[in-house]
């Protein structure tokens, strides 16, 4: 996620999330494929590709994937009812 400023108490910023597709350990810098937000769940993901330095990024809260992990996302299981037959 990207690091937000911590200048105010009030401070509703929400952080873009994304995913680390390259790194240049000499540079100190990344490639990073950010998540655009979708107005419905519905609606198919797009992304924006950014060069950006490895210090305005920080880990996320949840997921914790290191290089060589293996992920995979469970489609969502939808229930059919079954017609009657009369």
């Amino acid at each position: 996620v990207e690091k937000t400023s911590d200048v105010g108490e009030d401070n509703c910023e929400t952080s873009r999330v994304g995913v680390v597709r390259s790194v240049n350990a000499k540079e100190r810098t990344t490639c990073v494929r950010w998540i655009k937000p979708a107005a419905r769940a519905d609606d198919p993901r797009e992304f924006d590709e950014e060069i950006v330095s490895v210090y305005e990024l920080e880990g996320h809260p949840d997921y914790d994937y290191r290089y060589g992990d293996v992920v995979f996302r469970l489609s969502p299981v939808t229930v059919c009812s079954e017609a009657s037959v009369g």
